[in-house]
């Protein structure tokens, strides 16, 4: 699981809880045996802010 901090909402802080898929390749050949879930609408990869509170954050 995943925690982002998210845009507040209503004034009260929030936060993203993300339960990422662990995803593995059964291929002999494939070099990445496993890899995660990812989407860039939620948050760049290891970031700890969400695409909205880095938003937000701007416009304050």
């Amino acid at each position: 699981m995943v925690e982002v901090i998210d845009a507040p909402w209503a004034g009260i802080p929030a936060r993203i809880r993300w339960h990422k898929r662990r995803w593995r390749c059964l291929e002999k050949t494939c070099q990445t045996v496993t890899f995660l879930e990812h989407d860039e609408r939620v948050c760049a990869p290891r970031a700890r802010l969400g695409m909205r509170a880095i938003r937000w954050a701007i416009r304050q």
